[in-house]
């Protein structure tokens, strides 16, 4: 229970400048956000605890930055340490609850599997991208070759520099953050997160351009992932083609990208 609530702030708190980790002095900072810190859990309490969460890592990533299940683990220590230990709540669970609610009505969580769910998920999205699949699967290529080691990098600047979509780098890295699905096993799989598989790139086209037009609010998304797309495609070389006209019969015998 909760893991859904934890687990849509710790994608919120990766998808920051330095995805995809949550460092001290990040992790603090949400503690400030959202009124965790008081008289009861003071900077130096959270200090502590997110030492004891890291003592036995695996050395991936770095040695100050949470995965998920630390993130998980850290937030039941100090919630624990607020509620229960205090006589607020007398189990970890109540302790927990009481954290979360209080918390999530100051973090506001962008959303993650909602967006996908009731924006991107459609027909007409889904036939822009059908029409212009070939360029797309060319760029995604380019920007994230085997082996390479900055992919993200050149991901980001390719929408934030390169183009003339100036976005801003942030606004990037939290659109590229919030485009990937969830890494099993991050201690395995770390390097994951050094790049976007293809639904993922696709995804990650259509959060930046629900960013970059957000006040056109008149505008379906299909639309504004087109000129997303006309943009990205100049740098290339390559034009957009316009998305086929079918009816929602003919679309649901088709396989969706």
């Amino acid at each position: 229970m909760y893991f859904v609530e934890l687990k849509n702030i710790f994608v919120n708190l990766i998808s920051t400048d330095n995805y995809p980790h949550i460092g001290l002095n990040d992790f603090v900072q949400f503690c400030r956000n959202v009124e965790i810190l008081d008289h009861t859990i003071p900077t130096s309490t959270v200090d502590r605890m997110f030492i004891a969460t890291k003592v036995g890592s695996p050395k991936v990533g770095t040695s100050n930055t949470l995965f998920r299940h630390e993130f998980l683990e850290i937030m039941i220590r100090i919630s624990n340490a607020k509620y229960r230990e205090s006589g607020r709540a007398s189990t970890c669970h109540e302790a927990l609850r009481m954290m979360l609610e209080s918390a999530l009505e100051k973090f506001q969580v962008k959303p993650w599997q909602e967006f996908r769910d009731e924006e991107l998920w459609t027909f007409e999205v889904d036939a822009v991208f059908k029409a212009n699949i070939e360029p797309l699967k060319k760029i995604h290529e380019n920007v994230f070759p085997k082996f390479a080691q900055d992919s993200i990098k050149t991901c980001v600047e390719l929408i934030s520099r390169v183009s003339d979509l100036d976005l801003s780098e942030k606004e990037t890295r939290f659109c590229l953050g919030m485009s990937k699905m969830t890494v099993r096993d991050e201690v395995a799989n770390h390097a994951e997160y050094e790049k976007l598989r293809m639904p993922e790139f696709l995804e990650f086209l259509g959060r930046v351009a629900s960013v970059k037009f957000f006040e056109e609010q008149e505008w379906p998304l299909c639309e504004k992932i087109e000129r997303v797309l006309d943009s990205v495609f100049a740098v290339y070389g390559y034009k957009r083609k316009p998305a086929l006209k079918i009816s929602i019969e003919e679309s649901s015998s088709e396989d969706s990208i």
